[in-house]
């Protein structure tokens, strides 16, 4: 039988950890984890030590919390990815929240289990990721979010991959899930196996950036592919206060190396293509990305 581990990289943001691990307690999952793994990247403040006690509760599978040198974003992913033991992994960053009272749609609230349900369902699949509100404390089902569809295309020498498509939380009711070219690394389903596969993150790429997106090109050139769906949806606070020497401050000057890997590929040439059944048939449009 199919499972998944969760891992998540962790750097001194205990309060935001805690509700996480909380919401995972709260989910009616129909596919339960079998380990959560916090990686815990040096981080300055003890109380990390004590949330597997403290969340050692029936609702929650064993947690395992792995220490390491300070090292960034890359180097706790890595280190989490090399420890799993499943086929599949959920990576969700510390200051993810799985409920929101703010969305009132029951469907969008067992976020692991639509996305583990999709990327064992997809063969070729080597990311299965959701909606991510920027701001859980102030969404409502009508705003409009990121749906982890990056743009590619060059100006020069520079790729433009920080800009995000914009969609309506409403899902397109004939598709259930789309291929695209990148996934937003604040929660998403892995395929473990091809990931080891095809040989983890580039060591020239920085500890937050590029890299994400680098490792999704060079699967799409293996034969493996990123995908989206509207069935779910997460949400992450965007704010300025992250700690000194958070998973998400650090800074890098990839662009240049980037665009120089991939700007002629024909990996960035592809259509993103919906990929979805139709109400008592498969869509013309579904079958031909097939």
């Amino acid at each position: 039988m199919d499972k998944y581990e969760v891992v998540i990289p962790y750097y001194d943001d205990y309060d935001n950890l805690c509700l996480l691990l909380q919401d995972i307690a709260r989910c009616n999952q129909r596919f339960e984890p079998e380990r959560i793994l916090i990686v815990n990247d040096g981080s300055t403040d003890d109380r990390i030590a004590e949330v597997s006690t403290k969340y050692n509760i029936n609702l929650l599978p064993a947690i395992e919390v792995v220490n390491i040198d300070h090292s960034g974003f890359k180097s706790a992913l890595e280190h989490g990815l090399s420890l799993v033991e499943t086929e599949y992994a959920m990576i969700v960053h510390s200051d993810t929240r799985l409920i929101s009272n703010k969305t009132k749609v029951d469907l969008f609230k067992d976020v692991f289990s639509v996305l583990f349900f999709h990327i064992i369902d997809v063969d070729d699949a080597m990311t299965v990721s959701c909606f991510s509100l920027d701001s859980y404390n102030n969404s409502i089902s009508k705003d409009y979010i990121s749906a982890g569809l990056r743009h590619m295309g060059g100006e020069g020498m520079v790729i433009h991959h920080h800009r995000f498509r914009a969609s309506g939380l409403i899902p397109i009711m004939w598709t259930k899930w789309y291929r695209c070219f990148s996934v937003s690394d604040n929660i998403l389903a892995m395929n473990v196996k091809l990931y080891r596969e095809v040989g983890g993150f580039d060591d020239e790429l920085s500890q937050h950036g590029l890299f994400m997106d680098d490792f999704l090109a060079t699967s799409r050139v293996k034969g493996y592919h990123s995908y989206f769906t509207h069935e779910t949806v997460a949400f992450h606070s965007i704010t300025n206060d992250k700690p000194e020497g958070s998973l998400s401050r650090v800074e890098n000057n990839d662009e240049e190396y980037f665009s120089e890997k991939w700007k002629e590929h024909p990996a960035w040439t592809e259509i993103s293509l919906f990929r979805g059944v139709m109400i008592g048939d498969v869509s013309e449009q579904a079958r031909s990305s097939r």
